[in-house]
């Protein structure tokens, strides 16, 4: 979950990670796309509407599920959203 500044040091170690973003989260999404193996982008319904408009158009870019809970409500993280089993 990311949430607040973003610090663009932090190394995302694990691979097909699905990232939470909340609260207006100011980052370089299209970085943190092309540096790690995001699967899935999910936006919250604390950022505003234009910000998750602009993520959701560079996941398109880079093919990466997006989900906004505001519009499609809430997200349940199981096997079968993850395409792989725990």
């Amino acid at each position: 979950i990311i949430e607040g500044n973003w610090s663009e040091n932090l190394k995302l170690e694990n691979k097909k990670l699905s990232v939470v973003l909340r609260k207006n989260t100011r980052l370089n999404l299209e970085r943190l796309l092309q540096r790690d193996e995001i699967v899935e982008v999910i936006a919250d319904a604390s950022s505003y509407p234009n910000i998750k408009k602009q993520w959701k158009k560079t996941c398109d870019n880079y093919k990466v599920f997006f989900f906004d809970t505001q519009i499609k409500g809430s997200y349940l993280f199981t096997s079968k959203s993850r395409n792989e089993t725990f």
